[in-house]
């Protein structure tokens, strides 16, 4: 892996830095395994898990509980791996009370898997309660190259909701309104297939809140209750190359900024074809000022090569007005792999 930052020489500041400044970032990585000279394999295994999740809008009423992954998001050529992940329960009435969780994700031969999996939990003030919810999702590639997904295993326990009650497997996608609040999708299940690569996330409850409710809880309000997500990627080439660019970033606790015209490399490659994102420039005022953004990212897998090139631009970078302008700075990123 080759990542190319440019770093500016900056005076030292007569007053405490509260923030940091991230600009010009350009990274590539090269994931690999078992290769042949005349038939290049690279599989990549993907796994996330958590256990309980909350929000409404940009606003997160109760983060991911016992997050783990195999990786990022192109995963992990390593196999066998075992990330375990658990949490005690927490109470934040009426979403949320209880709900104790223990998740794992894994790869092995030809197998990715994820699994969440929530205990003694009570949600939307006891409407929906649970003794256990248990979400389990399975990818794999059998000898011919062809990919399956599976959801056997996720099942509940004592699942009780307007005072029905569910135990064992429950189909794919079923829907249960709840009245004056919204409804729920149990064992909601969102797969993807295709010759080079499969996924499927199983969310065992997922609540969307739809209307006015005497519980006080907005409307777009979204609970999730036991989510695994598993994957696999087949190239054939060398490696798998990933990897992205931005312009710009600050990162602190009085002022904060997301990155600038930002582009990440896809998985499977952009066939030699060059994705661009431009901004026609950054202010904040005294602090960030720029011209354009420009932000490319290229790649090519192919049987004997895998290569990537990332760039990042900026224009007419003024920074905290005592950093001199600069018609052009530019920080690319260029990395090329062969095996």
């Amino acid at each position: 892996m080759r990542s190319g930052r440019r770093n500016l020489s900056l005076p030292s500041l007569p007053v405490r830095t509260w923030f940091a400044f991230s600009l010009l970032l350009a990274t590539i990585t090269f994931t690999s395994v078992n290769s042949f000279a005349n038939n290049p394999d690279t599989q990549s295994y993907l796994g996330n898990a958590y256990g309980t999740y909350a929000f409404v809008g940009n606003t997160i009423l109760v983060a991911k509980t016992a997050p783990v992954s195999l990786g990022g998001t192109c995963g992990t050529s390593q196999q066998p791996l075992n990330v375990p992940g658990s949490s005690a329960g927490i109470n934040l009435p009426p979403i949320i009370s209880g709900g104790a969780t223990n998740t794992d994700v894994s790869s092995s031969p030809q197998t990715a898997q994820a699994v969440a999996d929530t205990a003694t939990i009570s949600l939307v003030a006891g409407l929906i309660t649970a003794q256990e919810i248990k979400a389990v999702s399975t990818t794999t590639i059998d000898s011919s190259g062809v990919f399956h997904v599976s959801s056997s295993g996720s099942t509940v326990n004592n699942l009780v909701i307007f005072g029905h009650v569910y135990n064992g497997s429950i189909p794919a996608n079923t829907r249960v309104t709840l009245p004056l609040l919204g409804y729920a999708v149990l064992n909601e299940q969102v797969s993807n297939l295709s010759n080079a690569q499969a996924n499927l996330t199983v969310n065992m409850i997922h609540i969307h809140i739809t209307g006015f409710n005497l519980l006080g809880l907005q409307i777009g309000t979204d609970i999730t209750v036991s989510s695994a997500t598993s994957g696999m990627i087949n190239v054939f080439a060398p490696a798998i190359v990933t990897g992205q660019s931005y312009g710009t970033q600050i990162i602190g606790q009085l002022l904060a900024s997301a990155p600038t015209a930002p582009e990440v490399l896809p998985c499977l490659g952009t066939g030699g074809a060059v994705q661009t994102n431009t901004l026609a420039g950054v202010n904040l005022a005294g602090v960030l000022s720029t011209g354009n953004v420009t932000d490319t990212v290229e790649s090519n897998l192919t049987n004997t090569l895998s290569s990537g090139q990332n760039t990042s631009t900026v224009e007419g970078l003024s920074l905290l007005n005592w950093l001199s302008h600069r018609n052009r700075d530019e920080g690319p990123s260029e990395c090329a792999g062969q095996r």
